[in-house]
């Protein structure tokens, strides 16, 4: 929900002429009505900023910001005006300028019929909002190259919904001229591509040609791509969202609301080069990623780990001039086109020579197209590890099959007779002599906290650095499956909300795990503390949650790993000194690929009060199993009480409370008496944890749903259904803390793998 002030003008209804102002409280209106130009704050934001919003739409939506990066405070909003001064444009508030656009020779600022803020003289525009938009792309306006006036046209996300300043996700083409769309993160991460342009559209944007239509423009000094509906009165509009999703979105006069006309990337297979080069990419295959005939995959050891970057090489004698990219296998004959490879004949399924036909989405030039294909010779391969480098690294070649690490003074790792290949890891593994060293040989006083896995102590490395050795005990239930597990799962996955690992070591039969240092512990200690919990006011918990959301939707979403966590709980998030969240403990994690949506296991390990209970009773579990820990948990940070330590009148769990008071409409009765809050915030968060912990998986909103819930209060929120474990154990008032457990089928010797091949 925006906030705007409304109020006349009688400088003319859509038009600033030179030496006039527009204040807080005023706006101007184009022509026929569309669209208004003022101030507005975005959603709970105390912040305002000057933008184009649509008129007559209920739903209040931005689509240009001028001051995105610099906003005004709510402080200066009542002496805030934008002012056309001397030809230039300038936003002040409290006469500071916050904002200018400085052409010098400007007669007048108009909001057109199309949404397009200009400046003109009576040459003709000058400047306009299309060459330097936010988020969204109107119909008429254009995306592309300006050389000759050094304008790269590009939309960039807002970086949450209450914060317009430039997000982490941008869409636009490349400068070289390619006719290509590219979503990129952080400018140079390329994350999707629409494809070539093939004179009337994109081989990854088809469809909606009754509806809208991209034309290509090329010139001497410009490249740029624009579009527009051949409906004039249908309402639409391209965005780049916070989440990276580039979403085309048309209004319901119908439903009152946006309808998403369609999403890119819509699939694993429309992310940029997710098996790499010379791969293929099937939705309906798990994993999605097969090798070309005749090819074989570069890192085996990643690809098993349904790591794809790498891509694959050739198996036998070829030789190409460049890679093949984003190569797709469509279920239709629709926008394909067959590719010829020449192949070696040894690596055919069949004898002789025959033509290697696959139907493939060309979706992007072949910059160096496949020159030469010849026999050079079979290369009998031999793998060879990394030369030692030096005892003063304190570091050793670890093999962990055989759960022993020992230096390699040979080309090979050998496990009694077998010679175990490409079993190396990148991750640095430490020697026991210096984790002894760095925790002063494990002192009672570097001794951080202790669970069901064993010991943690904090530790100093020799350059000063700081970190957390977690040293499992042999009692411990995780074993060299889930320190395996982690090591490899860990190692690949880099976010500012999950834990990073330094190093392990598996020296003298230990297993011990080197952690970045956080030195505010983890969130229980904080959370269930009656004295701690007051340094948790509600904007850290509210910055807590999102965090712990990130972390998820990157796991889930983003990583080219998908993973499930399965052991989500408070003590789990770890809190570094700027009280950010990172989750951590990545033993018991699973991966999932392709289209896998559920597994099973027979094997149920987790902690009680967390656990789905599709997961505890029938051992399924899905990214559904994450969300209801994360409801757990998002209610347990908004009652400052565990849901296994909380038992009312009647023994209810702190969610079968929860929905008590939702039935009967109390539900702020939920909130930690120690917080002092005045908004309506906490309620729509009890409400989306609810979502979260509904007893059917099916009800559970996804990550990137609960972000967006998270973010923006103009997301409609459904009416949670019956949460599971209503019904809480009686326990002793002595020990009323939560319990891991290991369930185990009659066999009690039954394991599954923690990553799936």
């Amino acid at each position: 929900m925006f906030v705007f002030f409304s109020g006349c003008l009688c400088i003319g209804s859509d038009t600033i002429s030179a030496g006039q102002s527009l204040f807080s409280n005023q706006t101007i209106i184009s022509k026929d009505g569309k669209f208004e130009l003022g101030f507005f704050a975005p959603g709970n934001s105390s912040n305002f900023y000057v933008g184009i919003w649509y008129r007559n739409i209920p739903v209040q939506t931005a689509v240009w910001v001028a001051n995105r990066n610099n906003p005004i405070p709510q402080s200066s909003r009542s002496n805030s005006r934008l002012e056309l001064l001397n030809g230039n444009l300038y936003v002040y508030a409290n006469s500071v300028t916050i904002w200018v656009v400085g052409t010098s020779n400007a007669t007048e600022a108009v909001i057109l019929d199309t949404g397009n803020f200009v400046m003109r003289n009576a040459s003709g525009i000058i400047w306009q909002s299309f060459d330097y938009p936010t988020d969204t792309w109107l119909p008429g306006g254009s995306v592309g190259f300006r050389w000759f006036s050094d304008i790269d046209v590009k939309l960039v996300s807002w970086k949450n919904p209450n914060d317009p300043a430039m997000g982490d996700f941008s869409l636009g083409m490349e400068p070289n001229g390619g006719s290509e769309l590219f979503i990129n993160r952080n400018g140079s991460e390329r994350l999707w591509r629409s494809g070539v342009w093939q004179g009337g559209g994109f081989a990854s944007l088809s469809g909606g040609s009754n509806f809208y239509n991209f034309t290509y423009v090329t010139r001497d000094d410009t490249v740029y791509l624009t579009y527009n509906v051949y409906n004039e009165g249908m309402i639409s509009r391209i965005v780049i969202d916070f989440l990276g999703q580039l979403r085309l979105l048309v209004w319901s006069e119908a439903s009152q609301s946006w309808i998403i006309y369609q999403t890119q990337p819509s699939n694993a297979c429309q992310q940029y080069a997710l098996c790499g080069p010379n791969a293929i990419c099937d939705i309906n295959n798990s994993p999605p990623c097969s090798c070309l005939v005749g090819f074989v995959p570069r890192a085996t050891q990643e690809w098993d780990l349904f790591d794809f970057s790498g891509g694959v090489g050739a198996g036998g004698c070829l030789l190409f001039n460049g890679d093949l990219v984003d190569l797709e296998r469509m279920s239709n004959n629709s926008a394909v086109a067959d590719l010829y490879v020449r192949m070696d004949p040894i690596a055919l399924p069949a004898k002789g020579k025959r033509s290697f036909v696959l139907p493939l989405a060309l979706a992007m030039p072949i910059t160096a197209g496949v020159l030469a294909c010849f026999c050079l010779c079979y290369l009998q391969r031999k793998l060879k590890s990394k030369e030692s480098q030096g005892a003063h690294q304190n570091l050793l070649l670890l093999d962990l099959n055989s759960n022993e690490a020992a230096y390699n003074k040979r080309n090979s790792v050998r496990n009694g007779h077998r010679e175990e290949k490409n079993k190396q890891y990148e991750l640095p593994i430490f020697s026991f002599s210096s984790i002894v060293a760095a925790t002063n040989d494990f002192s009672i006083s570097n001794k951080l906290g202790e669970g069901g896995f064993g010991p943690v102590y904090k530790g100093e490395l020799l350059n000063k650095q700081f970190v957390a050795v977690k040293r499992l005990s042999r009692r411990s239930g995780q074993g060299l499956e889930e320190f395996r597990n982690e090591i490899e799962l860990i190692a690949k996955l880099q976010h500012r909300n999950l834990v990073g690992i330094l190093g392990c070591c598996t020296e003298k039969d230990e297993k011990i795990l080197v952690y970045e240092y956080m030195p505010n512990k983890s969130l229980d200690f904080f959370l269930f503390d009656a004295t701690k919990k007051e340094l948790l006011d509600w904007t850290r918990r509210v910055h807590i949650v999102e965090g712990i959301a990130q972390g998820l939707l990157y796991l889930h979403h983003y990583s080219r790993l998908r993973i499930v966590h399965r052991d989500l709980k408070a003590s789990n998030i770890l809190l570094d000194a700027e009280m950010n969240p990172k989750i951590s403990d990545f033993g018991m994690a699973r991966i999932f690929g392709g289209n896998n949506s559920q597994a099973n296991t027979n094997r149920i390990v987790g902690t009680y009060g967390y656990m789905s209970p599709e997961y505890a009773m029938e051992g399924l579990f899905s990214v559904k199993s994450d969300i209801f820990s994360f409801g757990v948990l998002m209610l347990e940070i908004i009652s400052g009480k565990k849901n296994t330590g909380f038992y009312g009148s009647d023994c209810l769990s702190l969610l079968g409370h929860a929905w008590n008071l939702w039935e009967h409409d109390r539900v702020l009765e939920l909130i930690d008496p120690t917080l002092d809050i005045s908004s309506s915030t906490p309620s729509r968060y009890i409400q989306i944890g609810l979502l979260c912990v509904q007893d059917n998986p099916a009800d559970r909103p996804l990550i990137s749903d609960v972000a967006a819930m998270l973010n923006n209060e103009q997301t409609a929120l459904a009416s949670p259904h019956h949460p599971a474990y209503t019904v809480g154990r009686t326990l002793t008032k002595a020990n009323p803390r939560e319990r891991e457990v290991e369930l185990c089928s009659i066999n009690n010797m039954t394991v599954s793998l923690m990553e799936a091949r």
